[in-house]
């Protein structure tokens, strides 16, 4: 069992506080007021108690913020309903300046989500929600990375991660993250198209798609419209499409990438992104 788990074995959900000077702690600490009693999971925060006692008392939140030191988290009883513990990171909280991007609230927030990534890897939360963080906060305090996929899939050891954003009805995998357009088209080729498919149809199947479908998008408007406006969907899109299909893998397209009408109400409504 989880060490921090309580003996009802909900589990914990490891939350990063994302930059110190962005709007993470706003967000976080307003969410879950809104959860609260929280039932069924437990919360600990990863980030800087001091900043947030002050968001929290700024926002005039009642809720009741518990200042845990990393060492001694691993004795808790996740037992109570009313106290949020938080695994206080803080370091020169004094530097704290809500707006701006320094490398101080960069170097926060990679230190919160790899400590999260790494209490997480050894069993000590079951999972990671995390705010939001400044890339170019990120690079000031030395860290290149274009996001949180691209931590995720470092220290985890793995190549690449992708992104799922999920809705009720509809769910998307981007084949490239955070990059220019110039970048997308130098990179774009077929195998990182089909690699993206092969993916998502193994994601969908463990979320319990017996024989998920899979729509991809085209790249120029009209998906090319046959050549009219480029060539990436007849000799880099489609080949990827064929490829899948002979793994028995339902997928189809080029679709034309802007949305209609009913598609853009259930984008509209994406509630959460998933790293896989």
């Amino acid at each position: 069992m989880n060490q921090l788990q309580s003996k009802e074995n909900h589990p914990v959900l490891a939350l990063t506080m994302g930059d110190p000077n962005g709007i993470g702690a706003e967000v976080m600490l307003k969410a879950l007021d809104r959860l609260s009693p929280i039932r069924n999971w437990k919360p600990l925060i990863f980030g800087d108690f001091r900043v947030l006692e002050k968001v929290r008392e700024n926002l005039g939140l009642d809720l009741d913020l518990l200042k845990k030191d990393p060492e001694t988290v691993p004795e808790m009883q996740y037992e109570m309903e009313t106290q949020i513990p938080v695994l206080d990171l803080g370091e020169h909280s004094n530097e704290w300046q809500p707006g701006t991007c320094s490398r101080w609230g960069g170097e926060s927030a990679f230190r919160f989500l790899n400590t999260a990534i790494l209490w997480t890897q050894q069993g000590r939360a079951d999972a990671i929600v995390t705010a939001p963080l400044n890339k170019e906060a990120l690079k000031k305090a030395g860290h290149d990375y274009p996001g949180h996929t691209d931590i995720l899939a470092e220290v985890t050891g793995y190549p690449r991660a992708w992104m799922m954003l999920e809705c009720e009805k509809l769910r998307a995998v981007m084949v490239t993250l955070h990059m220019s357009m110039k970048n997308v088209l130098e990179q774009l080729s077929p195998s990182m198209i089909l690699e993206t498919i092969e993916v998502t149809d193994q994601a969908l199947k463990r979320m319990g798609f017996d024989r998920p479908r899979i729509g991809v998008a085209g790249l120029n408007p009209h998906a090319g419209e046959n050549g009219m406006f480029g060539d990436e969907e007849r000799f880099t899109i489609v080949p990827a499409i064929e490829d899948a299909k002979q793994q028995g893998i339902l997928a189809s397209g080029p679709y034309s990438p802007a949305l209609d009408q009913n598609l853009s109400g259930s984008w509209n409504g994406i509630r959460q992104s998933r790293h896989f």
